[in-house]
């Protein structure tokens, strides 16, 4: 069936037949193709911007509930322009996950930053794996063990493990705590010495061997 248009109409007059519309602009009959409640423009849409005003040069986006259409500032075009990094630039750092799991932040690159080491260092501390085996922790210094002397007669005040080397008689002693006593020992196995350094018998359950 032909469309039959109403005579002498005038401008912004609007004719439906058939389930569509036409708005006369005052020459033409336009067909509209924005039928959601006959709106005619963009900013006319129930789920769009009301207005232009104040926006130029901005975009458009879905907003956040998203139940529409608005206007928003241009994408950023550069790292530091994201909302989960950082807003300047720090030299010599790297990047990681902050500890929220929200974003991205600076970081020192260290030995203490790291996740299996003290977290600050102290002076004249020594590092050391930690008992459970899981990271590394700062101890004191570990003692020095037993003192090695060179000389004709022995350490005046030896402790347990201490060496001297009998430099006169070319022989190697080490000073020996038992449960009772205390002793210069002749590490060949060769007996006890006296503290001036003479040798005397070595006794064994089986026989007594002169040192000297």
């Amino acid at each position: 069936m032909a469309i039959n248009f109403p005579n002498s109409p005038s401008s912004s007059d609007s004719h439906t037949e058939n389930g569509l519309t036409w708005i006369y602009d005052g020459t033409t009959w336009n067909l509209q193709t924005t039928i959601q409640s006959g709106a005619t423009t963009f900013t006319g849409l129930t789920d769009t911007p009301s207005t232009y005003t104040g926006q130029g040069g901005k975009y458009i986006k879905v907003n956040s509930t998203p139940d529409g259409l608005e206007f928003t500032d241009a994408p950023t075009t550069s790292f530091t322009g994201l909302t989960d990094t950082p807003s300047t630039y720090t030299a010599n750092k790297i990047l990681k996950v902050n500890s929220g799991g929200t974003g991205i932040e600076f970081a020192d690159y260290t030995f203490t930053s790291l996740l299996d080491t003290p977290n600050g260092l102290t002076a004249n501390k020594w590092i050391q794996v930690n008992g459970a085996g899981t990271a590394l922790s700062l101890v004191d210094a570990p003692s020095s063990g037993a003192s090695v002397t060179t000389d004709d007669t022995p350490p005046s005040t030896p402790s347990d493990g201490d060496l001297w080397w009998d430099s006169q008689n070319g022989r190697l002693h080490v000073y020996y705590q038992d449960a009772n006593s205390s002793q210069w020992v002749d590490a060949t196995g060769r007996g006890v010495s006296n503290s001036s350094g003479s040798s005397e018998l070595f006794t064994t359950k089986y026989w007594n061997i002169p040192l000297s």
